[in-house]
């Protein structure tokens, strides 16, 4: 698609395990010369956001009950509304979207040198205020050179060319029912 986001052609290492997620984007694989990522994380949808430790790459946010907590490579920012919007023809094509539904910041862009990485956990136990603090405890650790994600939730580990790792236990889906996948540990 000729589309502003739309076709990038990088797809990710990526591994999800209850309320974690975890991706790895190594964009030497792409051939049409992008040198970010991003993420679609609309500010104006949440009740509430903590940006406090965007420079470090931490973005947190609430809607209703459920409380998100973004990791990326540090100083990722978000692009200006009025930025994405000038230049976002696949939102508003075929009218899906309202020109100007959108008033707030919702694309987080990543220009980090090398690899970008992207961690995703969830919550819907504890208050925003709860979580952010559980938040500020959780260590993640990328090796670039490794190409590796470990995160203390799960004790969970995610290699780009490698596998995916719960509590020390390889983790590896099996693919060989195309409706209803399944993992097994091995």
């Amino acid at each position: 698609s000729p589309g502003y986001w739309i076709g990038s052609g990088a797809a990710p290492r990526a591994a999800a395990y209850r309320n974690f997620a975890a991706c790895i984007y190594d964009l030497t694989h792409v051939k049409c010369g992008f040198k970010y990522t991003h993420l679609f994380l609309p500010l104006a949808f949440f009740d509430e956001t903590d940006l406090s430790r965007a420079e470090e790459g931490v973005f947190l946010a609430r809607t209703g009950k459920v409380n998100l907590c973004v990791r990326t490579n540090p100083k990722a920012a978000f692009c200006s509304a009025e930025e994405s919007a000038k230049r976002d023809r696949a939102m508003y094509q075929d009218e899906k979207v309202a020109e100007g539904y959108f008033v707030s910041e919702y694309d987080l862009i990543n220009k980090a040198e090398g690899l970008h990485y992207y961690v995703f956990e969830v919550d819907e136990s504890m208050s925003f205020e709860q979580f952010t603090e559980m938040m500020k405890k959780r260590k993640l650790t990328f090796d670039g050179e490794k190409k590796a994600i470990s995160y203390d939730l799960y004790d969970c580990r995610l290699e780009y060319e490698g596998s995916f790792f719960v509590e020390g236990r390889e983790f590896i889906p099996d693919f060989k029912r195309p409706k209803a996948c399944v993992a097994k540990w091995v």
